[in-house]
């Protein structure tokens, strides 16, 4: 039985890319969608009468929530500049393989 030998690589460059566009673009609306969530509790906290009873635990309950939202806007942004960070650093080691190719971010951007 002969070996067999791969062509091409499996995951090449192009195909990481249009991943971490996707993801990218995941990363957006999760963060969009948590910032509108978490001021949708900061209103209802404000809004809350205190003069009701257990209306304390109710705005704590919220502004914990809120701050949860906070959190996974943050986690969204942070993971995106991780990804572009990387793809980075794969364009650099790529560079170095091929020399004569220049670095080319051009198929990241959105398609009109």
């Amino acid at each position: 039985m002969s070996k067999y030998f791969m062509k091409n690589a499996p995951i090449d460059s192009n195909r990481i890319k249009k991943y971490a566009k996707e993801i990218i673009i995941s990363s957006e609306e999760d963060r969009k969608l948590a910032l509108a969530l978490a001021e949708e509790f900061k209103q209802k906290s404000e809004s809350m009468p205190a003069d009701i009873e257990g209306a304390g635990e109710v705005i704590i309950g919220y502004e914990n929530l809120r701050v949860e939202c906070l959190k996974l806007a943050q986690t969204s942004k942070t993971a995106v500049t991780k990804i572009l960070s990387e793809l980075i650093k794969l364009e650099a080691i790529n560079s170095k393989l091929n020399p004569k190719e220049e670095l080319d971010f051009s198929n990241l951007e959105d398609e009109d």
